[in-house]
């Protein structure tokens, strides 16, 4: 565990602005580190005055122990340092731990921002959730990432309130809005994750031979790790079927990221992922002015909007609802293009009032709105 403090000296303004921010900022490379390191940016653009608590772990033989010993020292540190706290929640249980963070802090008489990024507890009912809630009522809050998950907080939780919703759009690097793909008679499909099962290759898979077969041409680009040996012998299938319109980029990042983007033109998500929220690679693809085809799982489907792209069932009657897709994709790609990254633009814009609106509610109770 690393800690760390912003020493922002030439703004009045953090002498009275004090928070500790605990979350993952390094290890893995996921979503949820990544919000979480630009969610720190914005509070130290504001002037904050941070005691910033890294609850990364490693290495992975001893993660357990090793995220155990990062959350106590986190408690330690909300015991000797004043401020507020905001707390990027931990999954699954790893819920018991920020339940401990969160309950010493209550002790302390902190306010207590939640960050959500899994809807796994907002789709079934978990017992360390349900004392998390009760622990923080009164003057803490949620911060969500969509109407979804508030939805789902709510209803699951009745206790739950002061919900914030704070998209992901905020994250995404805006030259992701510059990406061009070029025109050509193919429909290029992508895929980009954790090639797994749970988050839909297999069904990526399938779609993309059921649509080769249905006399579309198109062509394949899966990107990521593979995840596991059933997830490789999809991705083997698909050779065997597509030969040369199949694609595998590996892992991408960086201008190789942005390069998968390019040579795209419909990005296919059809996840089943138990954790699934807001995933940052739909928010990419619709910066990149890639219309989404996905399942409607965490808040998915908020963030495609209308004529972003299309939701497909999570059954076998997906992969008629992704070929149907591709007949109304083909009669206005130019349209689906310019619909997708105007959606991304709204999303972006919603994320600036909402990151203002938490802010506020730290530091200003008294105002409703930003300014």
């Amino acid at each position: 565990m690393v800690i760390l403090q912003n020493n922002n000296k030439n703004r009045v303004y953090s002498l009275y602005k004090r928070l500790i921010f605990m979350g993952p900022l390094t290890g893995e490379v996921n979503g949820q580190n990544l919000v979480t390191q630009k969610i720190l940016e914005q509070f130290e653009d504001l002037g904050v005055d941070l005691r910033v608590v890294d609850t990364s772990s490693s290495p992975k033989f001893l993660s357990y122990f090793a995220k155990l010993c990062c959350h106590f020292k986190a408690c330690a540190v909300v015991l000797s340092f004043p401020g507020d706290i905001y707390l990027s929640l931990n999954s699954n249980k790893g819920l018991w731990l920020s339940l401990i963070v969160a309950t010493v802090g209550k002790f302390r008489g902190k306010k207590v921002g939640v960050h959500h990024h899994s809807f796994a507890h907002v789709r079934q009912k978990s017992l360390a959730m349900s004392l998390l809630v009760k622990v923080i009522s009164g003057k803490g809050f949620h911060i969500v990432l969509g109407g979804a998950m508030s939805r789902g907080l709510k209803k699951l939780y009745p206790d739950a309130t002061n919900i914030f919703v704070l998209n992901n759009a905020i994250v995404v690097p805006c030259e992701y809005t510059q990406i061009s793909q070029a025109d050509n008679s193919v429909l290029r499909i992508g895929h980009l994750s954790n090639l797994s099962i749970e988050k839909g290759c297999a069904e990526v898979v399938k779609a993309s031979i059921a649509a080769k077969l249905a006399g579309y041409n198109v062509r394949l680009n899966l990107a990521g790790p593979v995840g596991d040996s059933k997830t490789m012998d999809q991705i083997n299938k698909a050779r065997h079927v597509l030969k040369g319109d199949l694609e595998v980029w590996g892992p991408v990042y960086g201008q190789d990221k942005k390069s998968f983007f390019e040579a795209i033109d419909i990005f296919h998500f059809p996840s089943a992922y138990k954790n699934e929220a807001e995933p940052l690679v739909v928010l990419e693809s619709l910066a990149s002015g890639v219309a989404v085809a996905a399942t409607d799982i965490g808040c998915i489907a908020e963030d495609i909007g209308n004529g972003a792209g299309v939701i497909v069932r999570n059954d076998a009657k997906g992969l008629e609802d992704f070929v149907d897709f591709l007949a109304l994709y083909q009669k206005d790609k130019a349209l689906y293009k310019t619909r997708s990254r105007a959606r991304f633009f709204e999303l972006l814009e919603d994320s600036h009032q909402q990151f203002l609106s938490v802010n506020n509610f730290y530091f200003f109770p008294e105002k409703n709105i930003s300014h």
